[in-house]
């Protein structure tokens, strides 16, 4: 450690022994890795100096500076590790469903072993908030799965994962005797596939050696699906957009995105609901509202939503966005 203090050095073993004393604590979590919170300070002890100690598990310890007058502030130790036996496990697996932390109040649930698709997250969401109020803040449903945040303090680690675990399993049974998921809601939205609207329509033509009204024929010519919200309120990812049009982001994104803007980066598309810095390739622009924070529900898309796009002119696009 560069630029140590003679005070430093002498506290080290301390920390050592204090390492020491909590690792045997946590020996059947069997941890990957753990941090120690010591203020706004992180302190990294690097696995050569533990293997000394014979851990069995290699720790990586975050740390930056070490000084004993920080040592009282000492507040949490977080473990982590990829093990998937155990309610004290970082991932745990049931038959259908699989839950991992990701923070000390927040795990994500993912449908096991393939995902789920996002209507059901949405449903899995609901469900979980309405079952078990008093521990869960929120419950988001994304792309992948659903993102459960856990009121603080009420419940330990233990107690959370068993329950959420039997929800889960719940929910599975819930499933298979309530039947399929209702069908989605479906949204058609018009996109002027224009030069004017579309600042990289051509760049993309010359790209994939398609037209521009080709481009816009691909682009329309399918139903997305909601996969996720967010970047900005109301921003939804849209999948799958056609092959032929799946490239990555722009290296350098622009400062400044019209609002509407249609774009497509790798696998997804979607529109800007506000102007916006972006890197995502700009093929046409929406004139309706995406966004409207007065509204009872402010998003036009909810995951799960369906979306179909058609072209329309210059002349209908003023028109509808004059209308509002």
């Amino acid at each position: 450690m560069a630029n140590s203090s003679p005070e430093a050095a002498s506290v080290f073993p301390s920390v050592l022994r204090f390492l020491t004393l909590i690792y045997r604590r946590i020996e059947a979590i069997r941890a990957n890795y753990c941090f120690l919170r010591i203020r706004r300070l992180r302190v990294r002890i690097l696995p050569p100096v533990l293997q000394r100690l014979r851990f069995s598990e290699a720790f990586f310890i975050d740390v930056c500076h070490l000084i004993p007058a920080h040592l009282k502030y000492l507040l949490t130790f977080r473990c982590r590790n990829t093990a998937s036996s155990g309610p004290s496990s970082y991932t745990h697996r049931m038959s259908n469903w699989r839950l991992e932390w990701t923070s000390e109040r927040s795990l994500n649930a993912t449908h096991y072993p393939s995902n789920a698709p996002p209507a059901l997250n949405v449903r899995l969401a609901s469900w979980l908030q309405q079952r078990w109020p008093d521990g869960i803040k929120t419950a988001t449903p994304s792309r992948t799965g659903t993102h459960i945040e856990l009121k603080s303090g009420l419940y330990s680690a233990e107690t959370s994962l068993a329950k959420l675990a039997s929800l889960l399993e719940a929910f599975q049974t819930t499933r298979i005797e309530t039947g399929p998921t209702p069908p989605p809601t479906v949204h058609d939205i018009p996109v002027c596939y224009l030069p004017e609207f579309a600042p990289d329509l051509s760049k993309l033509a010359a790209h994939t050696g398609k037209g521009m009204d080709e481009i816009a024929r691909l682009h329309s010519g399918q139903v997305y699906e909601v996969m996720s919200i967010g970047f900005l309120p109301g921003f939804a990812y849209l999948g799958q957009t056609p092959e032929v049009l799946r490239l990555p982001r722009h290296d350098s994104p622009r400062a400044r995105v019209r609002r509407g803007s249609v774009g497509l980066a790798e696998d997804m598309t979607g529109i800007y609901p506000f102007e916006s810095a972006g890197g995502w390739w700009l093929i046409g622009c929406c004139p309706l509202p995406i966004f409207d924070s007065a509204a009872d529900t402010p998003t036009r898309f909810q995951v799960g939503d369906q979306v179909q796009f058609h072209p329309i002119g210059k002349d209908e696009f003023e028109m509808i966005e004059a209308a509002g």
